[in-house]
């Protein structure tokens, strides 16, 4: 959630906390209510995040082979799942996966090239064209253009329209906002 800090759930628990008494004394009980849903949602999401941290702190942060066909089906349960107002925007894909599989471990299963196949309604791939932050799980730049080649004929070979977007975070913003309708 918001830049991958644990934090951002303590605040919103912090917040709904507050907020719930607050509508509720004023006598503004719909709002409370919400408040009240919000602070489950945020209950939930801290207990999801401490569930999947620890799983993958007990790896020490190495995946598998078979974690790999685990993440595709995750990910399109949640995209499933999501209640978006307008637009469900997912940094990853089944694609993503498929190609992290086949570059750790040299295979995939049947099941993840399928679900690789997921259409989306818009596809943006980023240039490579500027630096990434390192988070401690980030490859060497080769990787990095080895896996954006990948992608462009992948996104090619299966007939996926995409929107390749360059420059800079504001011009990359405004292309993608332009292509959506919304500028």
């Amino acid at each position: 959630m918001m830049g991958r800090r644990i934090e951002n759930w303590y605040v919103w628990l912090l917040v709904n906390t507050i907020a719930v008494p607050l509508y509720a004394s004023r006598e503004l009980y719909l709002t409370a209510g919400l408040y009240l849903i919000f602070w489950c949602n945020a209950w939930h999401g801290l207990y999801q995040w401490h569930r999947e941290m620890k799983c993958w702190e007990q790896r020490n942060g190495h995946l598998t082979f078979d974690d790999m066909l685990d993440i595709a089906q995750i990910q399109i349960s949640r995209e499933m799942t999501a209640r978006p107002n307008r637009y469900l925007v997912c940094d990853t894909s089944p694609l993503t996966t498929l190609f992290y599989s086949l570059a750790l471990f040299g295979k995939a299963e049947p099941e993840l090239e399928a679900l690789a196949c997921r259409p989306y309604d818009t596809v943006v791939l980023c240039a490579d064209d500027f630096p990434f932050q390192q988070d401690g799980t980030r490859q060497d730049p080769s990787f990095r253009q080895r896996q954006q080649r990948w992608y462009l004929d992948q996104l090619t070979a299966r007939n996926i329209p995409f929107l390749h977007v360059t420059g800079s975070v504001t011009q990359r913003l405004r292309h993608i906002l332009e292509n959506l309708g919304c500028a």
